[in-house]
């Protein structure tokens, strides 16, 4: 192996390298470095660290790749054969040890290639070392930069924020990455999950400043809990239908929170009202609280809108309406149907057909009688269907 070893590090993870890095960096003679604090050095005790030199931070420039090369050649002299590098830690000591040069986190990872064609055209031969990063490398990144942005010199808007203020940051990035979904763009969809996994670091992050839990805790926490409630695939459980699994995921679930012996304890209460309804809904069809089949949900709904109409005053109204929404949501449940997707959708379409009906209309909107209106809505309707 070169007396001259280059080191793509890590970007993700800058404190984690290959074996053969470990080694190389163990027994160098000299570390060239653009920043005191390098992530690879903090490895080594403090009467164990090889001497380190600072150097310009990388710009890819003809003078920057000189000033290296330049500190590097003091000690690598010309480009002899010399004792290789040992593959393992326990070999003795080679006789002419390296000069390990550290790309520093946040430099361009190109300008290792840059020093490696001047150190070649020295009559060199340098050993690059790149970093396989792990899978879910990238997050351990995110939590890394999450961790610089909330620390004393870091960003005062990250810093001043915690779980409550958080909170609505989650629900709406929750409802973005749903729009995100239903354009069906996988770049949008990937982007909105990113700015989702964003809060669960943001929030792992200040109860890690608070000795609380930490992201891995919550990873792990989460890990746990998936193998243990899918049995079937992790253990000897039997659950062959999708029925079957979702039966046992409750069981489970039942065992692990004993406390919760309500019929809807652990329903959030602050989910969407369409979803909450639907949620105590099926909770009660699950107990035996259900319709024999599609003539009661829809005859609820009848019933409904007629006590609607029926209202003595604006307050009952109100409370029948409520029931009336609730009786459409039980006949969605019924058919299968999401009712909180169908609203989303019904109002996706209530758009578009609104805005043709404003694009198309050559004179002033407010001028236009309630027969103009509908005919016009009708006509909007037409190229995507009867809805």
């Amino acid at each position: 192996m070169s007396r001259l070893v280059l080191v793509d590090t890590s970007e993700h993870l800058p404190g984690w390298v290959p074996a053969r890095t470990a080694v190389a960096l163990g027994r160098s003679e000299l570390v060239l470095t653009s920043i005191a604090s390098h992530p690879l050095m903090a490895e080594f005790d403090a009467d164990e660290r090889p001497p380190q030199i600072l150097v310009p931070e990388a710009d890819g420039s003809a003078a920057w790749t000189a000033a290296v090369l330049d500190r590097a050649g003091a000690v690598v002299g010309s480009p002899s054969p010399t004792a290789a590098i040992p593959d393992s830690p326990e070999d003795d000591r080679p006789s002419s040890a390296p000069v390990v040069w550290l790309r520093a986190p946040g430099e361009p990872s190109d300008h290792v290639a840059e020093l490696a064609r001047a150190a070649e055209a020295r009559g060199w031969d340098p050993d690059v070392h790149r970093a396989a990063e792990p899978r879910g490398a990238a997050v351990a990144g995110l939590a890394r930069v999450m961790a610089n942005l909330r620390a004393p010199d870091g960003c005062p808007w990250d810093r001043e924020q915690d779980h409550v203020s958080l909170g609505p940051h989650a629900i709406e990035e929750t409802y973005e990455l749903l729009e995100a979904i239903g354009s069906g763009n996988p770049d949008a969809i990937r982007e909105e999950l990113g700015d989702v996994l964003l809060q669960v670091v943001f929030h792992a992050q200040v109860a890690a400043e608070r000795d609380s839990f930490d992201l891995d805790a919550v990873a792990e926490t989460i890990r746990e809990k998936l193998v243990r409630r899918h049995p079937h695939v992790f253990a000897d459980g039997d659950a062959s239908t999708p029925e079957q699994v979702r039966t046992r995921w409750e069981e489970l679930k039942a065992d692990e929170k004993p406390e919760r012996t309500g019929s809807f304890d652990g329903v959030p209460t602050a989910l969407p009202a369409l979803q909450l309804i639907t949620k105590y809904q099926t909770r009660a069809a699950r107990l035996g609280f259900d319709w024999s089949d599609e003539s009661g949900p829809l005859d609820d709904v009848r019933a409904e809108l007629a006590e609607v109409v029926d209202a003595p005053d604006d307050g009952e109204r109100a409370k029948e309406i409520g029931d009336l929404l609730a009786a459409v949501a039980g006949l969605a449940r019924w058919y299968g149907v999401d009712p909180e997707a169908a609203l989303r959708g019904s109002a996706e379409r209530f758009r578009a057909r609104f805005e043709r009906v404003v694009e198309s209309s050559e004179e002033p909107l407010e001028a236009l009688t309630p027969d103009q209106w509908l005919a016009r809505w009708e006509s909007a309707k037409r190229p995507h269907g009867a809805g």
